[in-house]
């Protein structure tokens, strides 16, 4: 899993060079019963932006980074390693001279799409933010990614898990959790 959580800290950290959309879901659905042994908790961002349910406490770290567009991005990423899953939400602070392209955003998490199979991209349709949803399978783990802007923040919600068991570390429930606070 360590070597997930790199290849996680490396696409969200290629993830800010690019990325314009925006998305939020509805009220999630209850975790699996499977899950249930773990006490999934409402995380409040440091900012007080946003907030979302996490199955235990992650681990926060900042960042600033250099854009393809050579300005520095602010990125703050919340990431939970539990082994055979991990959750991670990427915000990414853009200046206001930038623009966020979402299309690109998605380019560097897929990376080379020889090394991914099972690629599916598609449009969140229905919300006032629409974005991308980004699903794919790497190295023996499953990916699903909710991609979308908010004035001048690009937020990428994932979750990886192996692959034969990726439904179990409840993806939607997760991404169906998260809310704008302000």
């Amino acid at each position: 899993m360590r070597a997930m959580v790199r290849l996680l800290v490396a696409l969200l950290l290629v993830g800010v060079a690019a990325g314009s959309a925006r998305g939020q879901a509805g009220a999630p659905a209850a975790p699996p019963r499977e899950d249930s042994t773990r006490a999934w908790q409402r995380v409040l961002s440091q900012d007080g932006a946003f907030a979302i349910l996490m199955p235990g406490e992650p681990k926060v770290s900042q960042t600033d980074v250099q854009g393809n567009h050579g300005r520095t991005v602010h990125l703050t990423n919340y990431i939970l390693d539990l082994g055979t899953r991990g959750y991670m939400i990427g915000c990414a602070d853009y200046d206001g001279n930038t623009a966020i392209d979402l299309d690109e955003a998605v380019a560097a998490i897929v990376g080379d799409v020889r090394e991914v199979s099972s690629l599916t991209q598609s449009p969140i349709i229905g919300s006032q933010r629409p974005g991308r949803f980004v699903d794919f399978v790497r190295e023996g783990y499953r990916w699903r990614w909710r991609l979308f802007t908010v004035d001048r923040r690009l937020y990428q919600l994932g979750v990886a898990a192996v692959a034969d068991r990726f439904e179990a570390a409840a993806p939607e429930f997760f991404m169906n959790s998260f809310s704008l606070q302000r």
